[in-house]
């Protein structure tokens, strides 16, 4: 998928943020494997099943199968067993800047440059997989680069984790879609310093940044001196709701073909009150000017208008509070994944603004140099 880190026009009003951070305690409750066991990874589902039809995760966590060849076939992907130790850890933990050559990074510790080709995906705000196996297969492989999928509405809703606490008020979104069960709507208050007031901080901030173990997410990653790609926004994840979605009389749902996934807009805890509609969000800040949560609407271009006040607002205490948990930990933040809304840049523009001067005061490591 293609991804929009601070790139905007003439490429100027730098972007990367890194570094090191020590994160909350582990909340009671907490367990990266809360589910039974999770799917694998489509990419090496097949070890050890030759022949088989698995059931396996896509790199967005959506559910798939691969029919895997035979034995004597070429041999199927496995993971590799030797996991170096790590060797970015404390003062010794490595980051990535901006090259004097606009063209690459480069790592702060060696100062060599840093081209990065391809990267692993890591989804740890999920019970359907285990981002630490995912981490490992990463570092035994030597790669030093890897994206946060850590907004997943067209997952199940009883196996993702948002950055929200939830509230005892029904929502629009179905917990349980075949018996047609409401879910809670997510708390989307902001304190008095505009930061997320209601933290989910049991599951989804553990997952993310806990820098004790089991550790979340980037700073584990960043022990094997890998830079996490951490996206703010998605707009796949505002599309609107896929057939899977909404349990239909008389449809049988299977392992294959599970109901109550891919929902996109429908399960995203942005989807509002507006047009008379359900939401799935409350907030202290006033309704958000977004559509509600129905099949047949999507979160953009509504996401994006200057217009949206109140979701604004919403939006800049979600993303502090991101860049207060991650801003000194090895991290590039992208702005949106597949934004595309035709304005010129204004809204990526002035997210990179927003970010770049809020989190500038936070970074405890050497700022990276501005592009002309």
């Amino acid at each position: 998928m293609q991804g929009h880190w601070f790139r905007i026009r003439s490429w100027h009003r730098v972007v990367c943020l890194l570094a090191l951070m020590l994160g909350t305690p582990l909340p009671r409750g907490f367990s990266q494997t809360a589910s039974p066991t999770p799917k694998p990874r489509c990419g090496y589902a097949c070890a050890g099943h030759c022949g088989e039809v698995v059931q396996c995760l896509t790199d967005e966590v959506r559910p798939s199968s691969i029919t895997c060849g035979p034995c004597s076939a070429a041999p199927q992907p496995t993971i590799p067993l030797a996991l170096p130790s790590p060797s970015c850890t404390g003062a010794a933990r490595s980051y990535l800047r901006l090259h004097s050559n606009r063209h690459y990074f480069q790592d702060a510790t060696t100062g060599r440059p840093v081209l990065v080709a391809s990267y692993g995906t890591v989804a740890p705000t999920t019970t359907e997989l285990n981002y630490t196996d995912d981490i490992n297969l990463l570092a035994t492989n030597n790669v030093r680069y890897t994206r946060i999928w850590h907004l997943l509405p067209w997952g199940k809703v009883n196996t993702v984790y948002w950055p929200w606490a939830k509230t005892n008020t029904d929502a629009c979104y179905e917990q349980d879609p075949i018996n047609h069960i409401k879910g809670k709507r997510w708390n989307l208050n902001k304190d008095g310093n505009d930061k997320i007031a209601n933290r989910d901080d049991v599951n989804y901030w553990p997952r993310m940044t806990s820098d004790v173990a089991p550790k979340g997410a980037i700073p584990y990653a960043s022990d094997f001196c890998m830079t996490s790609e951490v996206m703010l926004f998605d707009k796949s994840g505002m599309n609107a709701a896929g057939p899977d979605c909404l349990y239909i009389q008389g449809v049988n749902c299977t392992q294959q073909r599970p109901c109550g996934v891919g929902c996109n807009w429908t399960n995203n805890p942005w989807a509002s009150d507006r047009y008379d509609g359900t939401g799935n969000n409350t907030s202290n800040i006033g309704p958000l000017e977004l559509p509600p949560c129905e099949p047949n609407h999507t979160g953009y271009p509504d996401f994006y208008y200057p217009s949206a006040v109140n979701a604004r607002e919403a939006q800049m205490a979600y993303v502090r509070t991101m860049i207060d948990r991650t801003v000194t930990l090895n991290v590039i933040y992208e702005i949106e994944n597949e934004h595309n809304q035709n304005d010129g840049g204004v809204w990526m523009n002035s997210w990179a603004n927003f970010i770049h001067t809020y989190s500038r005061p936070l970074a405890v490591r050497p700022q990276p140099r501005q592009l002309d």
